[in-house]
């Protein structure tokens, strides 16, 4: 439920973390993105999906292609899911992805009451 306290928090915590981020310095950076395409002869949905690191030397991004799908689904739930999917498959590929990732995916899905069962 949205109250006007609940505002006043998140005005609170955004004057913080501004107020904090003069005094410490970028240690790393990276953003992902999805980018959908219709194709006008046949319809087909093409989502492609990218990681970006940050140089921290020049402070330059870094794109990585890291999926593609084809897809007739138009939920910005499902495109998170799948972006959030390759890019985690992506780094366990890569090799950048840590020993306690899994653990933390499956503490984060257990806090919002998903059951994951490992078989």
């Amino acid at each position: 439920m949205y109250t006007e306290d609940n505002e006043m928090a998140a005005e609170s915590r955004e004057l913080s973390v501004a107020t904090d981020a003069q005094y410490r310095r970028l240690a790393g950076y990276l953003s992902l993105s999805a980018s959908t395409t219709v194709s006008d002869a046949d319809g087909v949905r093409e989502t492609t999906y990218r990681l970006y690191t940050m140089d921290m030397a020049t402070h330059r991004l870094r794109p990585e292609w890291i999926g593609m799908s084809t897809d007739e689904c138009s939920h910005l739930g499902c495109t998170a899911v799948l972006l959030n999917s390759f890019t985690a498959g992506h780094l366990v590929e890569s090799g950048r992805a840590g020993d306690h990732s899994n653990e933390l995916a499956k503490a984060m899905l257990d806090a919002q009451g998903f059951v994951v069962r490992r078989d």
